[in-house]
């Protein structure tokens, strides 16, 4: 049976087109829909490794072939935008038989669904004259608004520098053990913050201060809140870097 994502409101032009969809993935009786089933599981595929370049790297195109049909037997895409699908490649990594052995893939995938989902959002520039509110109003009466963008990841792997790595090669010429093993072995805090800027999307590995901080943000806690719950964290200097980085829209 083929979910729809409930959290995407399906107009009946959309319903017609994943009804279609799932009516030639379905039906292999009819050899006239061959040619239609290898289209569609072709471009499936090439959405999958548009959308996760790095774990296509390190799955391969044959593994991530099977993994895409694995796919569309659960999920169809329903907006008209290969681009929307493919979240569910983190949940199906995750009860697949590689997970046991790989189980870094399956964090991989979130960390670029996050960056693939942020690279496709706008970035809100900043309302500067909100930062007067800093001098005329109470911390307990601040919030700070985000970019719709900003997503947090964590992790117990070094995703940023194995993504790095990857990047750098392609499916034939993949990073030596030895690269592999001194980015596994780095100190990388695990801690991420990828966001859309007004240039391109970035990722900022952060430590896991400014990660609960930014949580604490996120969950809609005040100025006041945060300096009390965080009172390690210096809020000056904090404020300004995020200002640079472009994380923030607007102080309500």
């Amino acid at each position: 049976m083929i979910s729809y994502p409930s959290n995407q409101p399906i107009n009946p032009v959309q319903r017609y087109q994943a009804d279609l969809l799932q009516a030639i993935h379905s039906d292999p009786g009819q050899a006239g829909l061959a040619v239609y089933q290898y289209n569609l599981y072709s471009t499936a595929q090439r959405s999958l490794s548009l959308s996760f370049p790095v774990v296509t790297k390190m799955l391969g195109e044959d593994a991530l072939y099977i993994l895409s049909r694995r796919l569309l037997r659960e999920e169809l895409p329903v907006s008209g935008d290969w681009a929307d699908w493919g979240y569910g490649l983190v949940s199906l990594l995750r009860t697949s038989e590689l997970h046991a052995t790989h189980p870094y893939l399956t964090e991989m995938a979130g960390f670029e669904w996050a960056f693939h989902s942020a690279s496709r959002q706008r970035h809100l520039k900043l309302e500067v004259d909100s930062l007067a509110r800093l001098q005329t109003q109470d911390p307990d009466a601040i919030y700070l608004q985000l970019q719709p963008s900003l997503q947090l990841i964590s992790s117990q792997y070094p995703l940023h520098g194995l993504w790095q790595l990857h990047r750098d090669y392609d499916e034939s010429n993949v990073p030596a053990k030895a690269q592999l093993e001194k980015v596994m072995n780095s100190e990388e805090s695990g801690c991420y913050v990828i966001a859309q800027g007004a240039e391109n999307t970035s990722v900022t590995v952060t430590n896991s201060l400014e990660y609960q901080w930014l949580d604490g943000v996120r969950q809609g806690l005040s100025v006041g809140a945060l300096l009390d719950a965080y009172p390690a964290l210096d809020f000056a200097a904090w404020l300004s870097a995020a200002l640079q980085k472009g994380w923030i829209v607007r102080l309500n």
